[in-house]
């Protein structure tokens, strides 16, 4: 098991957004206080002294009526991040958070504010950048999350440049996968990643996804089964939120178990055949596997996004959405 690993779970299908690009279609599902403890004991012997991270995110995680007392629960064992649309800080949600001290506090922040709203909806963007100021103001390490399709990804400058403003810690640069919500947008051609990719590297933001350590980033491979784990609000666990396969039930299995699955080794074991011949193959297997799904129906397909498959692998495009 890989040292750093993450632990994504997902609380609750609620959420106070109804954003373009969500991949849930599904709004009623809440954990309840119990079942987070029972996942709580599985946490402790899967995790075992590696230096593992529980993310706590929805939906929208401050609408669960046990949020403030699942995250000190947590802290007294774990190191914990909160990822949340950040529209819900006030002024004492941040000095709460604080006293946590958690490792972050991640907001989501898609555009200049016409095209934000446009994605999230009315008003959104400025209670967003309220959240930024109260979470900074009382010291909360902040991160923001930006997800990428064609109608946003030529604003992600003013998102950096608004960001590094506000005293933001980090930028990340996510591509929108075409699930759930999103199934009925544009994600972004290959040469628009490359084009996109091109613009972060002139920007401050953190380069540490697929594909980005062509331009200078940290070497990526996707964690999805390896050195990621998420949890769903009815037990229900999958690699990754965005690879929606669900390999099994805390309810019936235990983390372990579900771990050692055939299709969580094969996601640590398998080689991206379609990249084969590749100089990068090592470092990336084929790019984000919950792209390929999404785009394909087969996660070990290639990432659909690589602007290198047709220079390096010589293969055909795929027509894309």
């Amino acid at each position: 098991m890989n040292d750093d690993f993450t632990i994504q779970w997902h609380i609750t299908e609620r959420c106070n957004s109804r954003c373009s690009h969500c991949y849930q279609t599904s709004r009623n599902l809440e954990t309840s206080w119990p079942d987070m403890l029972t996942c709580i004991d599985q946490f402790r012997p899967f995790l075992c002294g590696k230096q593992g991270r529980i993310h706590v995110t929805g939906g929208e995680p401050l609408l669960h009526p046990d949020i403030w007392k699942l995250l000190p629960r947590l802290r007294q064992e774990f190191a914990v991040a909160l990822l949340t649309n950040g529209t819900l800080i006030d002024e004492v949600a941040a000095r709460k958070l604080a006293d946590l001290d958690l490792r972050y506090v991640q907001v989501s922040l898609d555009g200049g504010e016409q095209i934000h709203d446009s994605i999230r909806g009315p008003g959104n963007y400025q209670k967003v950048l309220q959240g930024v100021r109260h979470l900074v103001t009382a010291g909360v390490r902040v991160y923001v999350s930006f997800t990428a399709h064609r109608l946003n990804y030529q604003d992600l400058k003013i998102v950096a440049e608004t960001a590094r403003d506000m005293g933001v810690f980090k930028v990340r640069v996510e591509r929108m996968v075409p699930i759930g919500n999103g199934s009925n947008l544009h994600i972004l051609q290959p040469a628009e990643v490359q084009e996109m990719m091109e613009l972060m590297n002139t920007l401050p933001i953190s380069m540490e996804r697929s594909l980005q350590f062509l331009y200078g980033g940290t070497p990526y491979r996707c964690k999805a089964g390896r050195s990621l784990i998420a949890l769903l609000p009815d037990g229900a666990v999958v690699p990754c939120r965005r690879l929606p396969i669900v390999s099994g039930n805390l309810k019936e299995d235990s983390l372990l178990a579900i771990y050692n699955s055939a299709l969580f080794k094969r996601l640590r074991e398998d080689v991206c055949a379609g990249c084969r011949g590749c100089p990068h193959l090592e470092v990336c297997n084929g790019g984000l596997r919950c792209q390929a799904y999404a785009v394909t129906g087969d996660p070990f397909q290639p990432d659909p996004g690589c602007w290198l498959r047709t220079i390096t692998c010589g293969e055909a495009a795929i027509s894309q959405r």
